[in-house]
């Protein structure tokens, strides 16, 4: 394994060396060329360029611009216009938004590179994403029973009965990364699937009202307990679940222009699989009474979900040229599916962890989801690589 090391050291060692000695060569040589250039040595000045078949464009960017707009000139004035060609496109491949200044190169150069145009291939979207959860209910009444379901609760040394109480969901929040790859047929249609995974959250709360008899003991235990009143109790149950989801978009997205500023709108589908939802410890609080472990929702949840999406943004680059974008998107996502199922609650075996997670929140918080339809807005901001494909443009008859 050192040795390994050791070679592929001295490799990346030698290869930066010989960068190191090509940029300057490349300097010199242009230098002699622009030189054979100006005295009209034209045929010589393109022979002392001969450097560049022994360099990428990647080791010295700017200079092999330069050397290859100059010998796209020479041909040129050549009158080799296949030879120009073959260097035009090696500028557009280093720099796809170049055109010539009119002001200093010669006109027959700008006339030529109007015959060419740089468009998109391939993209590569990396970024940040943030959003909020949306609860589209059927039934919007916060304080509804949930299908007549009671439940009973623990009340100190007794035991109340309680209907279940709707929950109303607030403060959902979530944030995360993103990566889209997209693939470009023509200038203004992208086709792009992505990846995204984001930490989100949210809080429930409900009132948890119960009634509870109040017994009064014989301290000798000669006697049953008398039964003193009935009570009633009335709390606020606190909530927060955290879930973890992995988002998979394809979409197709509509680009209104290929200039600096360029707005976008996008329809697609997506696919979320929810790979963690949990409670964390302390954090359902019914008056005094906290959870003491973290709780795991993952048996009472559809994990997969399916859904549509559709969106607005707009990408921006500050110079023309910049090849590569900023870009803004800001979506809505609807789930066709209900993350859960009330009945599916109850479906489990005895001894397993379900029925324990079940119980907990029934008889100690009163706590039982709504059916749960999600959608989702979000926001995300990031940075597109692109990678671009020279062809010449189509001659337009009149």
């Amino acid at each position: 394994m050192k040795y390994i090391l050791i070679f592929a050291f001295l490799l990346v060692g030698s290869a930066v060396s010989l960068n190191a000695q090509q940029c300057p060569e490349l300097i010199k040589a242009i230098k002699t060329a622009e030189k054979l250039y100006d005295d009209g040595s034209l045929k010589e000045s393109a022979d002392s360029l001969n450097i560049l078949t022994k360099i990428r464009a990647s080791d010295c960017p700017d200079n092999y611009l330069k050397a290859q707009v100059l010998l796209a000139k020479i041909h040129l004035f050549l009158n080799q216009d296949s030879l120009a060609d073959v260097s035009f496109r090696k500028v557009l491949n280093t720099s796809p938004m170049y055109r010539p200044d009119t002001e200093i190169e010669p006109i027959d150069l700008y006339y030529f590179a109007e015959k060419y145009e740089t468009v998109p291939k391939w993209s590569l979207a990396v970024g940040l994403t943030a959003g909020r959860f949306d609860f589209p209910f059927d039934n919007n009444d916060a304080n509804g029973n949930i299908n007549g379901y009671t439940t009973t609760v623990d009340a100190g040394d007794n035991k109340g009965e309680s209907p279940l109480a709707r929950p109303k969901y607030e403060t959902a929040t979530g944030i995360g990364g993103e990566v889209r790859l997209g693939y470009h047929p023509t200038n203004w249609l992208e086709l792009a699937i992505g990846a995204q995974f984001e930490r989100r959250s949210f809080d429930v709360q409900y009132p948890l009202t119960y009634n509870y008899n109040s017994f009064q003991s014989d301290l000798l235990g000669f006697n049953p307990p008398i039964l003193l009143e009935a009570e009633l109790s009335q709390e606020l149950v606190q909530i927060k679940e955290n879930q973890n989801w992995i988002n998979i978009p394809v979409t197709v997205r509509f680009n209104f222009s290929i200039k600096d500023f360029t707005p976008v709108i996008y329809l697609g589908g997506e696919f979320s699989y929810l790979q963690n939802t949990f409670i964390t410890n302390g954090e359902i609080q019914r008056g005094s009474v906290k959870n003491d472990d973290n709780i795991s929702l993952n048996d009472l949840r559809v994990r997969g979900q399916y859904g549509l999406l559709g969106g607005i943004g707009f990408k921006y680059r500050n110079s023309k040229n910049t090849k590569n974008y900023l870009y803004l998107n800001i979506q809505y996502s609807r789930y066709i599916g209900a993350i859960n199922d009330i009945q599916d609650w109850f479906d489990y075996t005895d001894g397993s962890d379900k029925k324990e997670v079940v119980e907990e929140l029934l008889y100690k918080f009163g706590y039982m989801d709504s059916d749960i339809r999600l959608g989702y807005i979000q926001a995300s901001l990031g940075y597109v690589f692109t990678d671009y494909k020279v062809k010449k443009k189509k001659v337009k008859n009149f």
